[in-house]
């Protein structure tokens, strides 16, 4: 009997030695491995793995069976031998399902479904794992899962899921990993950025510069980039310019992201109007987007020059970009520069213009615009479906997860419960999704309505240039063919009258008021053109208003001095006013019977010029219907930015004209 249970003391002590020498020899070769993956060695480090898992099996030791099926499957990924490494990671989990092995081998077969692009699959294994996780003791690891989770639920949109796990990684690297935690607060930054809480996302954005302590440069230059945009939405210009520039200071002249920086500090500088440094980072955005070939940065570069230059109506050097636009569209597929080409087109042609080509631009704009705006729809509705079908698929999961009959019921019963939630939560979802799409298209439906009110505009004004155009040749025929024939019978009566003095000089008066009609034409058909050479714009309309108040018998009230900015304004501007002028005293002389005609001025603090014309006729009706010379005063106001008013007062009829000297000035 004691020679029996010294063999079996004997037994029990070999075996002890036995299994400590295997896991001694485990360890070891799994040290190996290690040392051998840091140094990208994964096809020694595979023969070092496999080498432990054939004691592990001989041992059956299914931990570390598990453990070592991991890996080796994680060899395999780095070697990108994506289904060998599937392959041993399900392996691992056939043996354990239940431990932190198991939700690292769940959560691999996730990384390695989106590396094979099988997206139905990525959140089936990533919430296994998930699942897994918050069941265990939280480490580093398990942060790293949830940050890695919540990247991926954010770049499926599911925001509310992603930053449920990114506020657990954010929780959890706060007593450790500062590296970590910066990143995780610059992805909660660019979450609540994407949903429009741009202060939240800023609060994230600086908290991440804060405790970051490395020295990457790339990753500072891009939370500086992340807070410029931030205060972009929030419309603070110079935050935007300083974060921009801390950001391009951090970024190496030879990293594309330098001109694209560049190209965002223009963008500012032209909107917040500062236009001289705002055309120099433009020009050094374009050299370096050249050299790197970056088209569709240059395409955004070139447009924002031309609106840039349109502002300041350099007419030659908009053309000289606007046809860089348009030799690289070909080249592009992002259809927001060719929004932008059409843009700047319209402003360009209308400034000289040329309002068919404007009008052609305008078209296809919004043929354009519409076919985005449906491609946006089509988006919107898929998310929401994609959305839809999450919260299908994972209710699904839950049940079938379920398979003790008593938890069932109370799972069907909580269910019934949480259905009724659902219902409520799903219909207010789509309440707000509705009230959403509604007003957006609302928004875009009034921005059509304006672009078609600009389109109208542009028909009226190329329509008005017509009918003054036959308005002027209806005059030069009354006043060729009407007068002269008349004039031609008055002279051959004379031959055969005895006493012609009084008939000469009522021909002489005829002649005179031929010659003012003949000059008045000449003026609407080549206001200033000719005189302009040779004398200031002021002197001009002074010399006109004594000529009118010698012939017309009207006198003419200058009360206060014309400003001296009317001799800096453009030619076309000082046409276009000089028309208008022309048409008031027209119709102070015809239609008023006015004896007296008075011209005030003043510029605003807004610096817009106003003048009011008032002559002391009999006043126009108060039903007028407007007329070819009061359209003509109304479009060519319009035309040069500004506007008229045209009313009956007591002492007979006042013309109020006002437009801004600022985009009219040289």
């Amino acid at each position: 009997m004691s020679r029996i249970i010294f063999c079996v003391f004997l037994f029990s002590i070999s075996t002890l030695f036995s299994q400590n020498k295997n896991s001694i020899n485990i360890e070891l070769l799994i040290k190996e491995g290690d040392s051998l993956t840091s140094i990208n060695k994964n096809h020694e480090a595979l023969i070092a793995y496999r080498k432990a898992l054939v004691i592990s099996l001989d041992s059956k030791n299914k931990k570390m069976t598990a453990f070592i099926y991991k890996k080796i499957g994680v060899s395999h990924y780095k070697k990108k031998e994506y289904i060998k490494a599937e392959n041993h990671y399900k392996k691992g989990l056939l043996i354990d399902s239940l431990t932190k092995t198991a939700a690292n081998n769940y959560y691999n077969i996730n990384l390695v479904k989106k590396k094979l692009n099988q997206q139905d699959s990525v959140l089936h294994y990533l919430e296994k794992s998930l699942n897994l996780y918050k069941t265990l003791n939280h480490d580093e690891a398990t942060y790293n899962a949830f940050l890695s989770a919540g990247i991926t639920y954010k770049n499926r949109q599911l925001y509310e899921k992603a930053l449920e796990l990114l506020i657990i990684a954010y929780n959890g690297f706060k007593t450790g990993n500062k590296i970590k935690l910066a990143r995780t607060c610059t992805v909660i930054g660019n979450i609540h950025n994407q949903i429009k809480n741009y202060n939240q996302s800023l609060a994230y954005y600086k908290e991440a510069l804060h405790i970051s302590k490395t020295s990457n440069k790339k990753e500072k230059s891009l939370i500086y980039n992340n807070i410029a945009i931030a205060y972009k939405h929030l419309k603070v210009h110079d935050s935007v310019i300083i974060n921009y520039k801390k950001a391009l200071l951090l970024t190496d002249p030879e990293d594309p992201n330098y001109g694209i920086i560049l190209q965002n500090i223009a963008l500012t500088y032209s909107a917040s109007g500062n236009m001289k440094i705002a055309k120099k980072n433009f020009k050094q955005a374009i050299e370096l987007h050249k050299t790197s070939k970056d088209t569709s940065s240059l395409l955004y570069c070139y447009n924002g020059m031309a609106s840039l230059l349109i502002k300041q109506n350099r007419k030659k050097d908009v053309k000289t970009y606007l046809d860089s636009v348009s030799f690289l569209l070909s080249s592009s597929i992002d259809k927001t520069p060719l929004l932008d080409y059409y843009t700047n087109q319209v402003d360009y042609q209308t400034s000289i213009k040329k309002y068919k080509i404007a009008l052609n631009y305008y078209k296809q704009y919004n043929e354009l615009f519409e076919k985005i705006y449906n491609i946006k729809q089509v988006e919107i509705i898929q998310n929401m479906q994609s959305r839809f079908d999450y919260a299908k698929n994972e209710h699904t999961i839950l049940k079938l997860s379920t398979q003790n009959k008593d938890n069932l019921l109370k799972i069907a019963s909580k269910n019934k419960r949480l259905e009724g939630k659902n219902l409520i939560i799903i219909s207010l979802s789509c309440i707000i999704a509705l009230g959403f799409i509604g007003y957006y298209i609302y928004v875009q439906r009034q921005k059509a309505t304006k672009q078609r009110l600009k389109i109208e505009k542009l028909e009226a004004i190329y329509q008005g240039q017509e009918t003054i155009q036959k308005r002027i040749a209806q005059d030069l025929h009354d006043v060729i063919t009407n007068n002269f024939d008349g004039l031609r019978l008055q002279i051959l009566a004379l031959l055969r009258m005895s006493n012609p003095k009084d008939h000469i000089m009522n021909i002489a008066n005829e002649l005179q008021d031929i010659n003012q009609q003949i000059r008045l034409v000449s003026h609407r058909l080549s206001p200033i053109n000719m005189h302009i050479k040779h004398h200031k714009f002021t002197e001009i309309i002074k010399a006109r208003l004594s000529e009118f108040q010698v012939y017309h018998k009207i006198y003419v009230n200058i009360k206060n001095e014309l400003p001296e900015l009317l001799n800096d304004l453009h030619v076309e501007t000082q046409n276009n006013f000089y028309s208008i002028l022309l048409e008031i005293l027209n119709n102070s002389s015809k239609h008023a019977q006015a004896t007296e005609l008075s011209i005030t001025n003043h510029i605003n603090k807004n610096q817009s010029i106003h003048f009011i014309l008032a002559d002391n006729g009999i006043g126009i009706s108060n039903n007028y219907k407007m007329g070819i010379g009061l359209l003509n005063i109304k479009q060519r106001s319009e035309i040069i930015g500004g506007s008229a008013i045209i009313k009956r007062v007591d002492s007979g009829t006042e013309v109020h004209i006002q437009f801004p000297l600022q985009i009219n000035l040289k």
